[in-house]
């Protein structure tokens, strides 16, 4: 997945979903959902909060070589508990 709307690209790999929806998933340092995030951040109101997030991997092209995408989709991660 190419992500356009930016100065500069980035690619994604989509390596699975949550088993939260946007609506239900919390940013633990913002102590907020996804989709509030998005609408006070952005002023996004999501169209189907309801749905499952995309897990991602980032081929950021960090020059440390560290992949920016740690460690991979099967690892846990994301808090699907």
């Amino acid at each position: 997945m190419l992500v356009s709307g930016k100065p500069y690209k980035r690619q994604f790999v989509v390596c699975g979903l949550s088993r939260r929806s946007a609506a239900g998933e919390i940013i633990a340092d913002l102590k907020k959902s996804i989709e509030q995030y998005f609408s006070e951040k952005y002023g996004i109101r999501l169209k189907y909060p309801e749905l499952p997030c995309v897990k991602l991997l980032c081929d950021c092209g960090d020059d440390d070589g560290g992949g920016g995408g740690g460690g991979g989709c099967g690892g846990g991660g994301g808090g699907d508990g």
